[in-house]
C-alpha cells in the first residue's frame, strides 16, 4: 500500500488521484519527538501523519504554548496498547 493509500481520508480516491497526490508529494519523512516541522511561517503545506504522534500548537507573544491539536495515530495506539 502506499503512502497515500494509508491515509484513511484518500482510501476511497480513485487510482488516477492517488498518482496525482503522489508526484506532487514529497518524499515521507521521519521526524523525532520533539522536533519542530514548522514555523508557520513558509508555504503552506499539507502533512500527513502515518504512523505516530503528532502537536499542533501556537505560542503566544509571551510565550506560552497554545495547543490546537494532539494526534496519535492508529498505528501508534495499538503500538502503546501492546506495550502495557
Amino acid at each position: 500500500m502506499t503512502v497515500c493509500g494509508a491515509v484513511r481520508s484518500f482510501r476511497n480516491l480513485p487510482a488516477s488521484a492517488l498518482t496525482k497526490i503522489a508526484q506532487i508529494a514529497s518524499p515521507p519523512t521521519t521526524y523525532q519527538a520533539g522536533e519542530l516541522i514548522s514555523d508557520g511561517q513558509g508555504e503552506q503545506a499539507l502533512l500527513l501523519v502515518v504512523a505516530g504522534k503528532a502537536k499542533v500548537s501556537l505560542l503566544t507573544a509571551d510565550g506560552n504554548e497554545n495547543i490546537l491539536y494532539l494526534l496519535n495515530t492508529k498505528k501508534d495506539r495499538h503500538r502503546s496498547d501492546s506495550l502495557n
